[in-house]
């Protein structure tokens, strides 16, 4: 059982720590305050995806949670939050210590996020209409109705498998992008990869645990 939740996890830890060592080896001569807020994004990454494995591991092959606790779902999403905010705000940190690193125009900023944000808001629209918030948190591993539901082929998801990943989380982009800082948007491709990484340890196994290997397009 032990195996079965800890399966995937080692890479995605290995992963935050090379990438540690290599962004603190080509900021080694950057100000203390930079170095420890790019410490701190890091970690808050992977404490985020680790508690989130962990939780949805524990539910889906114990179901331990929900026996445990009457809320334990809602426990379970305030959690997420509050580590999810931890998380868009290390990587906010970072970019005002580290504004104007990049030389780019004011003008050329605000298209690039413009860009940047069509796709972004139409798969948070996607989510929402379609996709189910509860379930984008996870809910599927705490309710076993869920392995009954169709994928969802409407909105963004009639050209992408999950348009969360790809499109959504864009958003990272944006504050690095405005103050124009390289090392924020280092991070922010950094947590980017980090969430593909999460999908293919954690996501993509559960998924087959959960639905099984059938395919809906409708």
């Amino acid at each position: 059982m032990v195996r079965k939740i800890l399966e995937g996890q080692i890479f995605q830890t290995i992963y935050s720590a090379f990438f540690l060592f290599l962004i603190l080896t080509v900021y080694k001569d950057a100000v203390p305050k930079l170095k420890v807020a790019m410490v701190l994004s890091v970690s808050a990454s992977l404490l985020h995806q680790l508690f989130v494995a962990f939780i949805w591991r524990i539910e889906l092959h114990t179901k331990k949670i929900s026996h445990k606790f009457k809320h334990g779902f809602l426990y379970y999403k305030i959690g997420f939050i509050l580590l999810s905010f931890l998380r868009i705000a290390s990587i906010i940190i970072v970019s005002i210590i580290n504004k104007e690193s990049i030389n780019i125009s004011a003008s050329l900023r605000i298209i690039i996020i413009a860009v940047l944000a069509i796709p972004c808001h139409y798969a948070f629209f996607s989510v929402i209409k379609y996709f189910g918030i509860n379930r984008a948190f996870g809910k599927d591993h705490f309710d076993e109705s869920y392995k009954h539901k169709k994928f969802v082929r409407k909105g963004i998801y009639r050209f992408t498998y999950n348009g969360m990943y790809l499109f959504a989380v864009l958003f990272i982009y944006f504050i690095p992008i405005a103050l124009a800082s390289r090392a924020g948007l280092i991070l922010a491709a950094f947590t980017h990869i980090h969430l593909w990484i999460h999908y293919f340890c954690t996501e993509k196994p559960d998924i087959v645990k959960i639905y099984g290997t059938r395919k809906d397009d409708n």
